[in-house]
């Protein structure tokens, strides 16, 4: 699923401040190994698999999106991803999406 062309031009309150990729990869790291957990969880008792893996967010399809899209994707969630709208702040979503950046393939 693509993001809506009006994402490329939502207004990123993260965009200067020098704390977002940081303060992103802390959210991040916590809802991996929350999910781990309940994936871990789930597989005990249910066969689990997903229909397909989770993308590469160091691929040039993820980090060729816009810091915008990357944020409507996780407010929305995509696929089998589910929306982090109703349990991450709005700050913490833009934060998330700029630390994403941080794992672009060399």
């Amino acid at each position: 699923m693509t993001a809506p062309a009006f994402t490329d031009a939502l207004k990123d309150p993260m965009a200067d401040n020098p704390m977002a990729i940081d303060k992103g990869s802390k959210v991040f790291g916590l809802l991996v190994l929350d999910l781990s957990r309940d994936a871990w969880r789930w597989r005990r008792t249910q066969c689990y698999r997903p229909a397909k893996p989770p993308a590469d967010l160091g691929s040039p399809q993820v980090q060729g999106q816009s810091t915008g899209a990357l944020y409507w994707k996780i407010t929305n969630g995509r696929g089998e991803m589910a929306s982090y709208a109703l349990v991450l702040s709005r700050e913490d979503r833009w934060a998330v999406a700029h630390y994403l950046r941080t794992l672009a393939h060399e």
